[in-house]
């Protein structure tokens, strides 16, 4: 049963790598939506978050097929707050990729 246990985390462990098809980096983009939350209340480091989710919106934008409605910062980051607050146990970067759904034109 010892042996077990850690077998079952190293796949799982690959099963998440395999998920994800490349690296992100950055400030926020291991944190959760709970994180989001607290730090904007205290302006603590959201701004590196916010920055993060911007850089990660325009750029696809820029690489992506799919056209993005336009929008402003200050809409970005009430979107991101009214999603967080509703899931603080989501990753903040799940958050910026719905934020990309719900931004992309019909």
């Amino acid at each position: 049963m010892k042996r077990l246990i850690p077998i079952t985390f190293v796949l799982l462990h690959s099963f998440s790598a395999i998920a994800e098809d490349f690296t992100i980096y950055g400030a926020g983009a291991s944190d959760s939506c709970g994180t989001w939350v607290s730090d904007r209340k205290t302006e603590h480091r959201w701004h590196q978050a916010g920055q993060w989710a911007l850089g990660y919106i325009s750029g696809a934008g820029d690489q992506s097929p799919r056209e993005f409605r336009k929008t402003d910062t200050e809409a970005i980051h009430i979107w991101l707050d009214n999603y967080c607050q509703n899931d603080p146990l989501a990753r903040f970067i799940d958050a910026t990729r719905e934020l990309l759904d719900v931004l992309e034109k019909e």
